[in-house]
């Protein structure tokens, strides 16, 4: 999204250090090491406790207050707006509940003047114009680099501040519905796993006392036959990987209704698929087709996402996370009544018919505000 080549009247193109002052974090002696943390303390923030747009305290580091003292700069107050000048460039964040805190290495500190709003300043460094500010700057070396002195010609549009407050409350209130529907999905895949709980208990303790039986036992093991690189484009059957790779060839398809679980992945990040029809799979992709009646591929698959965490614990390897059948035969699944397991799948049906609408509705919420930022920062709205 390029700039607007005409401003509208009252409006000014600026150069970001014109309306924000930058403080580079404590690069000396004093700079906290992973030794240095505590338990509790004063919030030492990095790139990774950026997390759509706020600070993620769950996983916070602190240290000392006397550490914090002996800092000489890169101290945050209430207002301040962070910047991710390594790695992750760009990601941004407003410091909001935090009334002191000090930043590492990879974030940079703007402390807005009284030119413009805080909340103008955020969604304009957020925004897709804000975005392409980085590709100008970007030192493009392996690892994504910035510098708070090319982080200062950053060019932005600046209107009065009342226009500037009517902006920021219109992003605000369009971001506020898209986090909202956003929040609802996630809250719909909490209520699956949660019943799922409810009705059968725990899968690894088994509180409800029903008949278990080894994976192995119910299921029939298969691997897929292609390498990665038989993926072809407008292939006829889906090909299902690890990084799920959508088209493939259709020779050495199989056609049968079975369970796909994703067994090798760099990052361990494993998943489960039902599938009934024609399809390809990668050769560490496990193909598990059911040998019991008394079990269906709905349950099956759902007891296995449950277990995914666990698989992960378990995984082989060292660079590349790899399951193998030593690992999945002898885990334990609960077999409760099929007319339970159905009842089960029914609910879930319906929770997914409103996932459905929900993600429509997300979707619709997605683009409308991302129509409005197009907009916001040419003086449309």
């Amino acid at each position: 999204m390029s700039k607007p080549t005409k401003l509208p009247e009252g409006w000014k193109l600026v150069s970001l250090g014109e309306v924000g002052t930058l403080i580079n974090g404590d690069r000396g002696k004093n700079y906290p090491s992973q030794k240095d943390f505590v338990d509790n303390g004063v919030p030492f923030i990095n790139a990774g406790h950026i997390q759509n747009g706020e600070i993620d305290f769950e996983s916070m580091n602190f240290i000392s207050r006397k550490r914090f003292d002996l800092l000489g700069s890169g101290k945050v107050k209430s207002g301040d707006i962070l910047y991710c000048l390594r790695g992750s460039l760009g990601k941004t964040a407003i410091i909001k509940d935090i009334q002191e805190g000090a930043i590492a290495s990879s974030l940079v500190i703007i402390r807005p003047s009284e030119q413009i709003r805080t909340d103008y300043f955020y969604r304009y460094l957020a925004s897709p114009i804000g975005q392409a500010e980085i590709y100008k700057y970007d030192n493009g070396s392996s690892q994504p680099n910035l510098s708070a002195q090319s982080l200062k010609q950053y060019q932005l549009p600046l209107p009065p501040l009342e226009e500037q407050r009517r902006i920021a409350a219109i992003l605000d209130k369009a971001d506020g519905v898209r986090r909202k529907r956003k929040e609802a999905i996630r809250l719909t895949e909490e209520l699956l796993k949660s019943t799922f709980l409810e009705m059968f208990g725990d899968p690894v303790t088994n509180p409800k006392g029903w008949e278990v039986e080894s994976l192995g036992d119910l299921v029939e093991f298969r691997t897929g036959k292609l390498d990665s690189n038989a993926a072809v484009e407008n292939g006829r059957y889906p090909f299902f990987t690890c990084s799920r790779v959508p088209f493939s060839i259709d020779e050495y398809a199989f056609d049968c209704e079975a369970l796909l679980l994703a067994g090798n992945n760099a990052s361990a990040d494993y998943w489960v698929k039902h599938y009934k029809g024609k399809f390809n799979a990668y050769q560490r992709t496990y193909i598990l087709n059911l040998k019991n009646e008394r079990i269906s591929y709905f349950y099956m698959q759902k007891a296995l996402d449950l277990r995914l965490n666990e698989l992960k614990q378990s995984s082989r390897g060292t660079n590349t996370k790899y399951l193998t059948l030593t690992i999945l035969k002898p885990i334990k699944i609960q077999l409760p009544n099929i007319e339970v397991q159905d009842k089960y799948e029914a609910f879930c049906r319906s929770q997914e018919t409103q996932r459905g609408r929900l993600t429509q509705a997300f979707e619709q919420s997605e683009n409308l505000f991302n129509s409005l930022l197009q907009r916001a920062f040419r003086g449309e709205l």
